[in-house]
């Protein structure tokens, strides 16, 4: 039996690992298409846009209050480095921290501004990025908590791993949470009155009652919000609240001092709170029990449409039809049309699926601005979508009322939603430029664009809505503290509340009144308000919170409600709820409040040499026994980058002691094109039995929207006492795949296209010439089954000019393989020798035992799938280990009919079924527990069982 031990005690499997690129394609693109600049100032290394100096300034303001006071939270008091921060024009809709992890730096990637509206309306407005990254400031300081052995580790091998990590997500992400809105402002989502009624809609529908499984990213009842942030928070808060919050740095503090954090985790809690993590858990599941979070709905609210799933957005025609975009749980999101009578007209499929499709995206919580046209004959929203580089690109979508289809798209808006105006020529939607946002009317013939704001610093505005006339616009505007509603009559603005309240989602009842939504006891409710005197009366009581009122004919006003752990469409009489009162006017607050001084270092343009030679990754390796038990390999593995990632390298060597075995490996790959990506890897490798290969590759990928393309042309060589040869050829591979699915189905309906094609010339060096070429179809088939799955599929490969038998078919064990009942072997056919790094193999399920030869084959076959949703979990497994979760069982039935072309020509059939498990350990692993069946009809074989378990 061999060991691995990397120095100092890092466990590991060998050196083989291939460079990794720092940041997705996206976000690379966006650093090279602009010049760059680099801030130093005390706490940061800021990288941002040169023409986005003021931008960064004021982001390095804010962050750096909040790092100061963070800072100061932690029980280790040791200095720590500067916060690496990188801001992006790339229009991501996202913000996040990178844990150092293998030799990847610890950073902060943060955007210019955000225009999806769930960020919007839940997080943060989208120009007050500022604010967003007071969040990710309490990640990096919490994961640059590291003592001890790890200290040691990353001290002289590089950027290895924070301990801290292993923390698992809810704990990370909920003291994030926590924290975002108690850094000297009241912002975030621990102030948000939506945020604020989803978890108590919940936890009140189980009676207060929850299992660990809740604080899971994978527990599907908290989606799109993630058990980790919504249960996560509440959680993080009781124990602040009930045993004080220096116990939660503590905890922090242990798992950085841990030799093994990643099993000590449950320890840790021990104790620092004396008692398990499970018996915590407990005791806020009895906490929440007791507060009896139930609220009846108000009699005079009824219910429309019972489920609409995780999220829907929602608008109404002048007739009263009601539209509803909505993501059930086990179908794909649907269109919903409800007569002015409530009836049901139809629900459709929202996803286009063919090629030339208008739009890819399709979830609600990408959508904003949904709106009939003043006949009810259109629809228009607009969709945070793909686009061609793999940024969001904000597109406006026209569809036909009737029938659900597509008809129109205008193309980078970049921004949020709005409103048609009443003649239908032209769309309002609230478009940002940086960190400044204005309203703009896009003319939907020419595509010209007309400002109607003219903000030129730093503005945030929310999602405007048109009055009957189209003399009036309504919209959101951030104050300092929160938002006022503005009207814009004739070119001039005014404003109609002054009380910084939540005053988002207006919409117009009539010339002179708004419905829109207000913080009401801390719950999102419709409120209507008086555009002459700003007097805001109540209009409904949502028990947990409502969300896009729209009125109907008739006085009434249809809502979307939260609803447990979804949301229904109910309805209310348009009566007041309360007189109508003008709120206490709050003076409007300072925009740059809570921020420091930045003190700048440094500013000066990006050079691509940036800590280039400054290796993040710099580990021996020594391997005993890996060829026999007196063996030993010794080798070191270099790895790092420049700040941008333009420049990504990963070089390796190794010795093997007895034999004198060298062999090393190197890997660079240059995103200045991104999302181009170019990348060279070389490597020769030697084994006990003193076969050599060697491989040099040379490719070119990029992805386009969801599309991937490689070409590479790989250079093989193997050296050996049986066979010497060479394999050089140009390699081209395209993956196709519109598909869409539900968070319990997974995918359901598309298809996805796999082609590739690789040649072998004699002129470049091999034996005869030849090809290996492929083509994967598979097709998802509606079915009436919720939940299920049916796909067909059909795999067509040749190897024209090649060996009778260099093509393999079946013979591949499945991952993880722990017993199989039978080991028949090949078809007696001798298989050609190829380098390690070279397979000509076909997988055929069924046939994991046994391997076919030819030189060409057409396979068929079709897939039933149906999961039994579990979702189920404990905080942690045997009380010292990670947490557990068990998300589903899956059934799958399946058949397969393989042609093969060769010496042995031939027709082999299989059926069978797999039962498997999914499970969570942690934050890292996902074991799958499985056991397959699969009945032969051919080649003299029996019946196959096996299973085994995958990570």
């Amino acid at each position: 039996m061999w060991r691995a031990w990397v120095l100092p005690a890092l466990l590991c499997a060998g050196c083989a690992s291939a460079t990794s690129v720092r940041f997705p394609q996206d976000i690379a693109a966006s650093f090279a298409k602009q010049p760059m600049r680099y801030l130093e100032t005390p706490e940061l290394e800021l990288y941002y846009p040169a023409d986005a100096q003021s931008d960064a300034m004021r982001i390095a303001g804010r962050l750096t209050h909040c790092l100061e006071t963070l800072r100061q939270l932690p029980l280790s008091q040791t200095p720590r480095p500067r916060l690496l921060l990188y801001l992006t024009s790339a229009n991501f809709n996202n913000a996040y921290v990178q844990p150092m992890f293998l030799g990847n730096p610890q950073q902060m990637v943060v955007p210019l501004h955000e225009t999806d509206e769930l960020f919007n309306l839940l997080i943060a407005p989208g120009a007050e990025i500022g604010d967003v990254t007071c969040h990710e400031a309490v990640h990096y300081v919490q994961l640059q908590q590291v003592e001890g052995l790890w200290w040691w580790v990353n001290h002289f091998g590089g950027e290895i791993l924070s301990p801290n990590i292993f923390t698992e997500s809810w704990f990370l992400e909920g003291l994030a949470v926590h924290y975002e809105g108690r850094l000297d402002k009241d912002v975030g989502r621990p102030w948000n009155p939506i945020w604020r009624g989803l978890f108590p809609s919940g936890v009140a529908s189980r009676g207060g009652k929850l299992n660990p499984g809740y604080l899971q990213p994978d527990q599907r009842d908290t989606t799109p919000f993630g058990g980790n942030y919504l249960v996560g928070e509440q959680f993080v808060d009781y124990l602040a609240t009930t045993y004080g919050e220096q116990k939660l740095w503590e905890l922090v503090d242990r798992e950085a001092n841990s030799p093994a954090p990643q099993l000590a985790v449950a320890v840790q809690f021990m104790r620092v709170y004396g008692k398990t993590l499970g018996g915590l858990f407990k005791e806020f599941s009895e906490h929440l029990e007791k507060e009896g979070l139930q609220r009846p709905r108000p009699p005079n609210q009824r219910v429309l449409v019972d489920d609409l799933g995780f999220y829907a957005r929602m608008t109404a025609a002048p007739d009263g039809t009601l539209a509803v975009i909505f993501a059930p749980r086990d179908r794909p999101v649907e269109l919903g049309l409800y007569g002015p009578d409530d009836h049901e007209i139809y629900r459709v499929s929202l996803a286009p699926l063919l090629p030339e499709r208008p739009f890819i995206t399709t979830s609600p919580t990408a959508i904003s601005g949904l709106c009939f046209s003043s006949d009810g004959k259109r629809l228009y929203f607009v969709v945070q979508d793909v686009a061609l580089d793999g940024d969001d690109e904000s597109k406006l979508v026209e569809l036909d009322a009737a029938s659900g289809e597509p008809l129109r798209t205008w193309r980078w808006l970049e921004g949020m939603g709005g409103g048609l105006m009443p003649d239908g020529k032209s769309y309002v939607f609230t478009h940002l430029e940086k960190d400044v946002a204005n309203l703009v009317a896009i003319d939907l013939e020419s595509g010209k664009r007309r400002a109607l704001t003219f903000f030129t610093t730093h503005q945030s505005l929310g999602v405007s809505a048109i009055s009957p006339s189209g003399k009036r616009i309504v919209f959101p505007k951030w104050m300092g503290q929160g938002f006022d509603l503005f009207v814009l009559e004739d070119g001039v603005e005014r404003a109609v509340t002054h009380d910084q309240h939540f005053n988002q989602s207006p919409r117009f009842l009539d010339e002179d009144h708004v419905v829109l939504l207000r913080d009401v006891d801390g719950r999102a409710q419709a409120s209507i308000v008086d555009l002459a005197s700003g007097a805001v009366s109540q209009a409904t009581d949502a028990p947990f919170t409502a969300f896009d009122p729209a009125p109907r004919p008739g006085g009434r006003l249809a809502f979307v409600n939260r609803d447990a752990w979804s949301w229904t469409l109910d309805e209310v009489p348009l009566d007041a709820q309360t007189p109508a009162t003008i709120p206490e006017p709050v003076p409007p607050a300072n925009l740059e409040a809570a921020s420091s001084e930045v003190q700048v270092v440094r500013d000066e343009p990006y050079h691509a040499t940036d800590h280039l030679l400054a290796p993040t990754y710099h580990l021996p390796l020594v391997v005993l026994g890996s060829a026999s038990p007196t063996s030993i390999t010794a080798g070191i593995e270099v790895a790092g980058s420049d700040r941008l990632g333009f420049h990504n390298y990963d070089l390796q060597a190794s010795y093997g002691y007895p034999g004198g075995l060298i062999s090393f490996a190197g890997d660079y790959v240059n995103m200045q094109l991104a999302p181009w990506q170019l990348g060279i890897s070389a490597s020769r490798l030697e084994d006990s039995e003193h076969t050599i290969e060697y491989d040099l590759d040379l490719g070119i990928s990029r992805t386009f929207w969801t599309t991937p393309v490689t070409l590479d042309v790989p250079f093989i060589r193997r050296e050996s006492a049986g066979f010497t040869g060479d394999l050089v050829g140009p390699r081209l591979t395209v993956l196709l795949a519109p598909v869409t699915g539900s968070v319990y189905g997974g995918t359901q309906r598309g298809f996805s296209l796999n082609l590739s094609g690789q040649g072998f010339p004699r002129g470049l060096g091999n034996d005869f010439d030849f090809a290996d070429v492929r083509s994967a179809l598979r097709i998802w088939l509606p079915q009436p089954i919720p939940r299920a799955s049916l796909s067909v599929l059909g795999v067509a490969r040749a190897l024209p000019g090649a060996p009778e038998t260099l093509l393999t078919v079946g013979g591949l064990q499945p991952a993880g393989l722990i017993f199989q009942s039978s080991n028949t072997g090949a078809d007696g056919l001798q298989g050609v020798i190829l380098p390690t790094q070279v397979s000509f193999n076909e997988p055929l399920r069924g046939y994991e035992d046994f391997t076919l030869h030819g030189n060409a084959v057409l396979i068929g076959g079709a897939d039933f799938h149906v999961p039994l949703v579990i979702d189920y979990g404990w905080a942690s497994f045997f009380y010292i280990l990670p947490s557990f979760f068990v998300r589903e069982v899956d059934l799958d039935a399946f058949g397969r009919l393989a042609q093969l072309d060769g010496p042995v020509p031939g027709t082999h059939r299989v059926v069978g079924a797999q039962l498997s498990l999914q499970t969570r350990i942690g934050s890292l692993y996902a074991p799958v527990l499985y056991v397959q069946f699969a009945n032969r009809f051919d080649d003299g074989l029996g019946p196959l069982t096996f299973f085994g378990l995958s990570l």
